[in-house]
């Protein structure tokens, strides 16, 4: 399931005045972090759910041709509301963690509790957050030089030349980039098992590689065999009367 929803939560006495400034508040903090992670690439954010009272929820829902740069902006407002939840440094630049510190203020007495997340992980914010609040700057993403082995799912030239690789690993899209001249590393990448070494750029918190750049070798890995498993052996010989394996796994199992 694609994680494409952003989500505010208010609960308490909600006058209109309060509402509309954590909407804005709200809507600068995604505009930002689209901003800071897509882009040249646009995504459109559209009203999903627009709920008053109390609780009022409001939920919009991104779209755009790259699916993992929107969970990737959906994926940084939920490490924002867990940041804030926990009173810890926002791992963003000054702009984006003012708006996020406007955002934690919010609660002051009428407004209880503030939620911040997405459809699938949401935090929960209140005054005795903000009490704790870290303002110290954390980096969210950290460089090194290494390999990344994946699947390469699509070859482009229309803003640079960049391969998208399936990340093993973590099962996510990584975008590489050839500089001009590399082309010929580029030849025949599509839906090939590869390992491309470069500079790359990872989530500082997960270490799940983002993008390659500086790329310096790219090896194409054979495909492992369907039916390799065919012309596995046993390693100890069976001799009528021996112990079955499964009784010997059973035998071992019940000794702890």
């Amino acid at each position: 399931m694609i994680n494409d929803t952003v989500k505010l939560e208010l609960r308490g006495d909600i006058q209109i005045d309060v509402f509309s400034e954590a909407v804005r508040h709200f809507s600068e903090l995604v505009v930002a972090l689209s901003k800071d992670i897509a882009g040249q690439d646009t995504i459109e954010w559209e009203l999903d759910t627009l709920e008053y009272g109390s609780p009022a929820v409001l939920t919009w829902q991104g779209h755009s041709d790259d699916v993992d740069i929107i969970e990737n902006v959906v994926g940084a407002v939920e490490t924002i509301g867990q940041k804030l939840e926990q009173g810890s440094a926002i791992p963003y630049g000054e702009q984006i963690r003012t708006i996020a510190h406007n955002l934690a203020r919010i609660p002051n007495g009428k407004i209880d509790t503030l939620l911040l997340g997405s459809s699938q992980l949401i935090s929960q914010i209140t005054s005795e957050s903000l009490s704790n609040l870290d303002t110290r700057f954390q980096p969210s993403e950290i460089n090194s030089f290494g390999q990344v082995i994946g699947i390469a799912e699509t070859v482009s030239s229309r803003q640079g030349n960049v391969v998208t690789i399936y990340d093993e690993l973590f099962e996510k899209a990584v975008r590489c980039y050839f500089q001009e001249g590399q082309e010929d590393l580029m030849r025949n990448m599509w839906g090939k098992r590869v390992v491309i070494t470069g500079n790359i750029t990872r989530d500082a918190f997960s270490g799940r590689p983002r993008t390659i750049r500086d790329i310096s070798d790219v090896r194409f890995l054979q495909e492992p065999d369907e039916d390799r498993f065919l012309s596995l052996r046993g390693v100890l010989t069976y001799q009528k009367g021996d112990e079955t394996s499964e009784t010997i796994v059973r035998r071992f199992r019940d000794a702890f």
